[in-house]
């Protein structure tokens, strides 16, 4: 047993005057949104668990983002309640209205939907963590929420002190004395159906919203789809596509692609950022968007699981396995060493062009035998080529060194019947995507 040991009061006291410093640091001005939908134990209790969740999840795609538009953070929800926090007062006024506003149209286009939310507002000072919002300002708007009717703005006059804008429709609702409290507080009423229309400055879409959870879940499925065409590249594609020369220098010469195609390399970064501003900026992205990403997560899985499986097949099965289907037409030059030179001629002695490291594959253009040694001609650039030697020559107290492998390409069986289970795990993954609720 690991014995327990008290701190010392001095010891305490330190402890709990650091906590104090802490948490007056996360004092900051906020005003806090929150809303509860009326009469939901009502709906849930007469059509049941399945539905009421239905109608929690449409709240939440019509609600997050408004509330998000207005430049609030959605800090948690509960059950049916959103609880949000707004830096301006204004913003936070206009997103309930955008809300109260968006749920009317819904109304009058759908008459199946009979959602109605009361909403209350409150501005104080608040204590703001990553994940959380406490303090008395997040009490009095819940009091205040709770004090509506379905349909309903309310808000304090600590909220309506701080209101900059004077478009607002405002009518005085009384005052009200909240549970734990010796004053008073003024309560007023929103007339949203007076204000202008928000709903056009809101960016409404059709496109999934994604919760932080849906977020890195997404991130997992679009890296697993940059892994596989990655694994595709480097196995098929830039050999297949290297008998065009210009293509050969893309993806058999990474140094050449991006210094050589710098169009190229900017769309796909432009690429990279649009998928990076959908998912983590504007936090949604379409369906069938998120059906591919899946899609290619199986593939991954399911085309590495086969691909390794066949390649380890003993005997006559796995000499079948290895009958190539089709081959290059062109050779493939792979370099050995670190740093090994590139020569303008097939000499020693002339110029050295670039180098290249072990692992980089070259496009072979001619072979040559000088002397001793044997020279590769290589592509290494448009219209530009250079000499590599194959194997240094033994030197006193030296041992003859390879510097290059040369190599056809084959496409296997055991490769075609990877690449159909791939693309079965692509259809795994796309139809079995779920939506997740908001």
């Amino acid at each position: 047993m690991v014995a327990m040991t008290a701190q010392s009061p001095k010891e305490s006291k330190r402890h709990t005057e650091s906590l104090i410093r802490h948490i007056q640091r996360t004092r900051k001005e906020r005003t806090i949104l929150i809303s509860d939908i009326e009469h939901s134990t009502r709906f849930w209790s007469h059509h049941g668990d399945i539905q009421g969740r239905l109608m929690v999840d449409r709240h939440n795609w019509l609600l997050f983002p408004i509330i998000r538009q207005f430049k609030g953070r959605i800090v948690k929800t509960i059950g049916d309640s959103i609880l949000a926090a707004f830096k301006d007062p204004d913003l936070a006024l206009q997103a309930a209205i955008a809300i109260q506003q968006i749920l009317e149209r819904e109304r009058q286009t759908n008459k199946n939907f009979t959602m109605k939310i009361r909403i209350g507002l409150h501005s104080g000072e608040a204590l703001v963590e990553h994940n959380d919002v406490f303090g008395d300002v997040v009490n009095i708007a819940s009091r205040l929420e709770s004090r509506g009717k379905g349909g309903e703005i309310l808000f304090s006059s600590e909220t309506r002190k701080r209101l900059k804008n004077s478009d607002y429709t405002i009518a005085e609702r009384g005052s009200f004395v909240p549970k734990g409290k010796s004053g008073a507080y003024d309560v007023y009423l929103c007339h949203w159906r007076r204000t202008t229309d928000l709903l056009p400055l809101v960016r409404l879409h059709t496109k999934l919203p994604l919760i932080r959870r849906q977020r890195i879940e997404v991130a997992a499925f679009a890296f697993s789809g940059l892994a596989a065409i990655w694994l595709m590249v480097q196995l098929y594609l830039r050999f297949m596509l290297s008998e065009n020369e210009t293509l050969a220098l893309v993806f058999l010469d990474p140094g050449t692609f991006w210094w050589e195609y710098p169009l190229l390399v900017l769309s796909v970064l432009g690429l990279a950022g649009g998928i990076y501003y959908t998912v983590f900026i504007l936090k949604s992205i379409p369906l069938p968007a998120l059906r591919i990403l899946k899609g290619f997560f199986g593939f991954l899985a399911f085309f590495l699981l086969a691909y390794g499986f066949l390649w380890l097949f003993p005997g006559a099965p796995g000499r079948y396995l290895r009958t190539p289907l089709a081959e290059s037409d062109h050779l493939f030059m792979k370099s050995l060493v670190v740093n090994n030179p590139i020569y303008q001629s097939p000499s020693p002695d002339s110029r050295v062009l670039k180098h290249c490291q072990p692992g980089q594959l070259l496009l072979l253009a001619n072979v040559k035998k000088i002397g001793p040694m044997v020279w590769n001609k290589v592509l290494i650039g448009p219209g530009r080529h250079g000499w590599i030697p194959r194997v240094l020559p033994p030197r006193l107290g030296i041992p003859a060194q390879r510097l290059t492998l040369t190599n056809k390409f084959y496409f296997r069986i055991r490769d075609l019947y990877a690449l159909v289970i791939g693309l079965l795990g692509f259809v795994w993954g796309f139809f079995t995507f779920h939506v997740r609720p908001a």
